[in-house]
């Protein structure tokens, strides 16, 4: 194999990877046509499936409560600082 077939190969690799379709599986865009609209996909579903949520336990809770507790301290700090701000001017 050539070094150029090898470096094309890789390119539609990733391109399939990125894009997710490659030349053979494109089809050509039809123009739009207000009569004749193209059918609609369906809409994905706004839950995941269950295994695609990860089981809870209490060391995740802490910490996430941990992580909210150091955001809002950081929030309350950053709207005093704004308020003295803009006292001063």
């Amino acid at each position: 194999m050539t070094p150029d077939r090898e470096a094309q190969m890789h390119l539609e690799k990733v391109k399939n990877y990125l894009f997710g379709t490659s030349r053979t599986q494109m089809e050509p865009r039809r123009p739009f046509d207000p009569l004749h609209p193209a059918p609609a996909e369906p809409f994905p579903s706004p839950l995941r499936p269950p295994s695609q949520y990860v089981p809870r336990n209490d060391e995740n809770l802490r910490i996430f409560k941990e992580i909210l507790d150091r955001l809002t301290a950081i929030e309350n700090r950053l709207k005093a600082i704004e308020e003295h701000l803009k006292a001063r001017r």
